[in-house]
Formats: C-alpha cells, sequence, structure tokens
C-alpha cells in the first residue's frame, strides 16, 4: 500500500479477498484427498492452495506475460521466476521453509506467487472500470511487479492523511488518466437518443 499509494480501504478490502479465496481453495484441496479416502496432508494445503489461487487467477496475467517475452515488439523487464518481485521497495515477508518442510524452494516460489497474487489484486481493486480492460490490468500489475524502489513516475510516497473519500496517488496518477483517455474516445463515437441514453 504504501510503496504505491493505493487506497487503505481498497487494499483492505483485497486482502479479506484473498484470506477468502486461501480458505476456499484449502478447503477444496483438504476435500479432495478426503473424497479420495486419503490422509489429508495438512502441511501440504498451504501450498497447494495458493498454487491453485495463482493458477486460477492469474492464467490469462501469465498467458500474456509469455506472449510478451515471445514478441519481437515489446521488452518486458526481466524477472528471476523463484525470487520475489521489486515491488518498488514494498516490504514483503516470504513464506518460512518450514511451511513447505525445510524447502526453501518451494518456499520462494509460494512467496512469489503470493506477492504475484497480492499485487494483482490490489492493482484490480483500484482499477474500476479499467478492470474491464484486463491487458491493461495485466501491463500496470508487470509494471508493478518489476519497479524498483524510489522509481515510481509519480513520486511514490503516500498521499498526506485526509478523508475517508481520499483517492490515493495509484488511483489519480495510473488510472484515473487511462480511463479518462478511453472515455472520452469511447463518448466521441456515441450516439445520444432523445431520452438522453446511448443509441
Amino acid at each position: 500500500q504504501e510503496a504505491f499509494d493505493f487506497q487503505a480501504d481498497s487494499v483492505k478490502n483485497q486482502y479479506e479477498h484473498f484470506l477468502s479465496l486461501l480458505q476456499a481453495h484449502c478447503s477444496m484441496v483438504a476435500d479432495r484427498y478426503v473424497q479420495d479416502e486419503e490422509e489429508v496432508p495438512e502441511q501440504l494445503l498451504l501450498s497447494e492452495g495458493i498454487a491453485e489461487i495463482y493458477t486460477e487467477l492469474l492464467e490469462g496475467f501469465c498467458t500474456w506475460r509469455e506472449n510478451c517475452t515471445d514478441s519481437d515488439d515489446l521488452e518486458l523487464p526481466a524477472r528471476r521466476e523463484a525470487s520475489l518481485p521489486p515491488l518498488a521497495g514494498a516490504r514483503w515477508n516470504p513464506l518460512p521453509a518450514s511451511c513447505y518442510e525445510g524447502k526453501a524452494d518451494e518456499a520462494a516460489d509460494a512467496s512469489r506467487q503470493m506477492a504475484e497474487i497480492a499485487t494483482y489484486l490490489c492493482v484490480w481493486g483500484e482499477g474500476g472500470n479499467v478492470r474491464f480492460m484486463p491487458e491493461v490490468i495485466y501491463f500496470i500489475t508487470e509494471l508493478a511487479l518489476a519497479a524498483e524502489e524510489g522509481t515510481m513516475p509519480y513520486g511514490g510516497v503516500a498521499s498526506a492523511a485526509g478523508g475517508s473519500y481520499q483517492s490515493g496517488k495509484f488511483l489519480s496518477k495510473v488510472i484515473r488518466p487511462i480511463y479518462n483517455v478511453v472515455f472520452e474516445e469511447w463518448y466521441e463515437k456515441v450516439d445520444i437518443a432523445d431520452n438522453g441514453k446511448d443509441k
């Protein structure tokens, strides 16, 4: 939230959204073991739940990233798969290897997946009407994941404390300008009927 100046209420909503997804997916993993009449390996619920959320939620994002990486026309910032993304210097505590029976590589991969999920959800939460253009959300998410500390285009400092309706800089400096361009382009071409509605 602090690195990108997301709105506090939006981040809280997406945190609760993520916890709900994690609980649901861990339950589904456990249910599959029970249906197969196998003992539920509690130590695997977290890792399998995170992996399933990542696959389900970020399938389009991963496909988009792969297509962009394969394209000669677009160059995305290089990132190592098993390491945490820079996230503009945001504080992120990786999952301990003890959650993965001491397997540090698996813990690092799950931490990276969680960082990507959290970033995607925060960007999506701020996106408003822009979220209906998934490629734009994917592009913004990729830039957020790759942002180095101190490289935010709007200064990377949080807005001053204010009323509960104050927009964060991410919304006002990233999302709103994109929406304004789309709105102006679309409404130049829309015919209005006598009753004031789009034809």
